[in-house]
């Protein structure tokens, strides 16, 4: 019957591959510490949630009964070699970090499971090879039949009951996925080709959970309402102070979603959500944005037409080195907006940014749009309530700093912008 094919496939596969090691009970208590501070506790449940499956979040309780401590290790690394297409995004980890995690992971409580048929190592391997498996998953080359020479698309795995179904595997469609998929094969496959790249977006936002861990508008991140469950996992240690100014800045201020397709160049948030950006713009930040590299061309030309913008917009490009001369005085603290205070500028690090840590203002031309540069510096207050940036211009676009261009703010946030695109990333 069908349990102890099931068994036999399983007892198959358990005997491929290299033994694995076991957990490190020692990094149990800094895996946790990892998981509640790099943001997984967003998107996945831990044993101490108080509701459970709360948050729509992905219970874990299954973990140390699917995986081998080793293996578990090598997919934290980097899901998408596993599987391109997967909503596990690859987060930046080292070496210890994935198995500090993974040993934390291994440490949830089995589930329990009533007694299963024992399998058989030889019949699991005819089974895999010939009842559909090499199909779909990496063995024997596959056999499949193309879509477009089934005959019926009422029978095999598409049947509704199990005398037309056959030998063909069961995947629990309802009847409402069977009718869509029918559809599909009315029409073609070319009907499943025809996307708008902001229905693309809206639908890839909710099935990547990125309000996990950011901010959409009134949609609070689901990180920000599960501190309490994070903060017994326990907090890493470090954080500026005035004696450390440059030590570890370690705080959750993750930046919103709301405005991000009107904020950022297509381009650089292509390379963002593929993982392409090598260092952090905002080394402040322990959480770490994760990488989707198959949905990051689509997503970032899908965010900009969420706000009404096309693919191709201005730049911080520059025009006049002497107007960017100017806009380097005009960031320092001596006669200037005193920006250098909480921006790193470069190589050069922030002086005191223990209460405003800010972004590397060398990243600014490749990640603004123009358009939402000038209205930032006209009011950031105007564009987000809680931001720490002031603002230097008043309702006349005058500042205080009368000896630049006669105060004139439209002129001198210029000159900044083109001074910032003689920096280099």
């Amino acid at each position: 019957g069908a349990p102890q094919q099931a068994a036999d496939i399983a007892a198959f596969l358990a005997v491929q591959g290299a033994p694995s090691p076991e957990a490190l009970p020692e990094a149990v208590a800094d895996g946790g510490k990892l998981f509640g501070n790099l943001g997984c506790i967003a998107c996945h449940s831990t044993p101490q949630s108080k509701v459970g499956n709360d948050f729509n979040r992905v219970p874990l309780h299954h973990v140390s009964a699917k995986w081998q401590p080793a293996a578990l290790k090598a997919y934290l690394l980097d899901p998408h070699k596993f599987s391109p297409g997967s909503k596990m995004p690859k987060t930046p980890l080292s070496e210890k970090e994935a198995g500090e995690l993974a040993s934390y992971l291994m440490s949830f409580p089995k589930e329990v499971h009533a007694a299963a048929p024992v399998g058989d190592v030889s019949r699991g391997g005819q089974l895999f090879a010939t009842v559909g498996c090499i199909q779909c998953h990496a063995g024997a080359p596959g056999t499949a039949t193309g879509l477009a020479k089934l005959e019926s698309w009422d029978a095999g795995c598409l049947a509704a009951d199990a005398a037309k179904q056959g030998k063909a595997p069961s995947f629990g469609f309802t009847d409402s996925q069977r009718d869509a998929l029918r559809a599909v094969a009315r029409e073609g496959l070319r009907c499943v080709e025809q996307d708008s790249a902001l229905e693309f977006a809206q639908r890839a936002v909710t099935e990547l959970r990125c309000v996990a861990c950011h901010q959409l508008d009134a949609r609070q991140s689901v990180w920000s309402s599960v501190t309490e469950e994070a903060n017994i996992l326990g907090a890493l240690k470090g954080g500026p102070t005035q004696a450390n100014p440059h030590g570890p800045r370690y705080t959750t201020s993750i930046p919103q979603l709301s405005w991000l397709g009107e904020k950022l160049q297509p381009a650089w948030s292509a390379r963002l959500i593929a993982g392409g950006v090598s260092e952090k713009p905002r080394p402040y930040v322990f959480g770490r944005m994760p990488a989707f590299p198959a949905y990051a061309d689509a997503l970032a030309k899908g965010l900009s037409h969420w706000h009404g913008f096309g693919e191709q917009t201005a730049s911080l490009s520059a025009q006049n080195l002497a107007f960017a001369a100017e806009g380097a005085k005009l960031l320092g603290d001596q006669g200037g907006f005193a920006c250098t205070v909480c921006h790193d500028l470069g190589k050069q690090p922030a002086t005191a940014p223990f209460e405003a840590p800010a972004v590397n203002l060398a990243w600014a031309s490749k990640r603004l749009r123009l358009s939402y540069y000038q209205r930032w510096l006209a009011n950031p207050q105007r564009l987000d309530p809680e931001t720490k940036m002031p603002r230097y211009s008043d309702s006349k676009d005058r500042t205080q700093l009368r000896s630049v261009f006669d105060g004139d703010a439209v002129k001198q946030f210029d000159a900044i912008r083109q001074y910032l695109t003689t920096l280099s990333e």
